[in-house]
């Protein structure tokens, strides 16, 4: 049987003769962290309160009070207490975070235009880092603020090693400490750093193991104590 042109030409194009892509069902995204500690606090709440321990007793009303206030129209601009109060800040902060790309930073030049909203929220964030608030959050609280982009529960650390590093590095390179007076910002700060450190010393306010580190430093000195001061 002799074939048609036209068939000829249908059975020479691959594009004609490939069999028709079959379509399955889309992948599933594998769920979000936020995803992730919803259903592991669902599955909490299941259980009956005789199984749980303080901790999860007080992680469940915060896990409640989020979903309530994610239920509501319009966030509650009146606080109900404590936990309504805190479970707000962590929503507006992530909401921050959504359109900044970036956690809420303060500029503490004279004159500077800092919106209200980001200068609260670094507020508030900066007290939920301290060791001392970080303490006494519950496990729910941890883990709310460990997944929102950025968020680092040893931020202050990071900060005073980051300082630490910095000033180590300065008296390597130039065999003298920072001067308050000099004219370079950089080298000023540092100076200023130092400052502090000895003053939240003599304050009995410095941690034991910073104090430890900063003794190791190479012409670091802490001063005349205060009491040798005054006689």
């Amino acid at each position: 049987m002799r074939l048609s042109a036209s068939s000829a030409r249908c059975r020479a194009c691959p594009l004609r003769t490939r069999a028709p892509a079959r379509f399955g069902k889309a992948p599933v995204p594998p769920p979000n962290p936020l995803q992730q500690l919803f259903a592991r606090y669902r599955a909490l709440e299941a259980l009956d309160s005789s199984q749980l321990n303080v901790d999860e007793v007080r992680s469940l009303r915060f896990y409640r009070v989020e979903q309530e206030m994610r239920r509501l129209p319009v966030p509650l601009e009146d606080t109900v207490d404590q936990v309504h109060t805190w479970i707000r800040n962590v929503l507006e902060l992530e909401l921050f975070v959504a359109r900044n790309y970036q956690l809420p930073r303060v500029n503490r030049r004279k004159n500077s235009s800092t919106d209200p909203v980001e200068r609260r929220l670094e507020q508030w964030l900066n007290y939920q880092t301290r060791p001392t608030t970080t303490r006494r959050h519950c496990s729910y609280q941890a883990d709310r603020l460990a997944i929102i982009p950025g968020y680092s529960a040893t931020r202050f650390d990071d900060q005073w090693h980051t300082r630490y590093d910095q000033y180590r590095a300065f008296l390597a390179d130039h065999r003298r400490v920072p001067a308050l007076r000099s004219a370079d910002p950089a080298e000023k700060a540092l100076a200023n750093w130092a400052a502090k450190q000895r003053l939240r010393r003599s304050n009995a306010s410095l941690p034991a193991h910073r104090a430890a580190a900063l003794s190791r430093l190479e012409m670091w000195t802490w001063g005349r104590s205060r009491k040798k001061a005054d006689e």
